[in-house]
């Protein structure tokens, strides 16, 4: 994998993503749709990254309409943008 490489997510989403992101990115994309949502803290321990790590997959994914952001702060929830 080239280090900045363009994935496709079902849906046709592409989300451009650095190293091993893809894996993060599916297992955050699979808890969701099994549980619902996600906040960071648990993508942080799913993943088992830095912070810095998941908020930055967590925001791609947000930026590339993968996620919906729900709320502010500690209490912030992810989930599939519908």
């Amino acid at each position: 994998m080239n280090e900045n490489e363009s994935i496709e997510f079902k849906e046709n989403y592409n989300v451009s993503i650095q190293n091993n992101s893809k894996g993060d990115m599916d297992i955050i994309i699979k808890y969701i749709e099994k549980n619902g949502s996600i906040t960071r803290i648990n993508a942080q321990a799913l993943i088992n990254k830095e912070k810095t790590t998941t908020s930055t997959i967590l925001n791609k994914l947000v930026e590339n309409g993968v996620l919906v952001k729900i709320g502010n702060g500690p209490s912030t929830r992810y989930e599939i943008n519908k």
